[in-house]
């Protein structure tokens, strides 16, 4: 697998395209091996680390299949060293019926361009 890197606006478009695919492939080919995906809701104050390749890939898998028309629009990127951010809104209808729409970012942490940690964050639709 190639591995790719965030250093681009360019880059960032891609990654979010890997989302909007559903290309977990791809969206791994970005982390490093022991790469941490923070995610937006879980048990503690920080979402739940979900850690390691192997881990990561079946989180976004089981993700995908709950929500089979996840999509992530109106998106912008910026990159800044071993710092980027994505901006976008999510979309989509969960199994159980549940449509969500609701503001998010990804704030990244990289080394030489590859995903060290991915921390999302989601506004609360109540």
């Amino acid at each position: 697998m190639a591995e790719r890197g965030l250093n681009t606006q360019a880059e960032l478009e891609h990654f979010l395209d890997c989302f909007n695919r559903q290309d977990v492939d791809g969206i791994m080919e970005y982390f490093v091996d022991e790469g941490v995906f923070q995610t937006p809701a879980g048990p503690n104050a920080d979402g739940n680390a979900v850690q390691g390749k192997a881990a990561v890939h079946a989180y976004f898998t089981k993700m995908f299949a709950d929500m089979p028309d996840m999509h992530f629009g109106q998106d912008r990127h910026w990159a800044m060293g071993d710092f980027a951010v994505s901006e976008w809104l999510l979309t989509g209808t969960r199994q159980d019926g549940t449509r969500l729409e609701t503001w998010g970012t990804d704030h990244f942490h990289l080394r030489d361009g590859r995903i060290v940690l991915k921390n999302t964050y989601l506004k609360l639709v109540r």
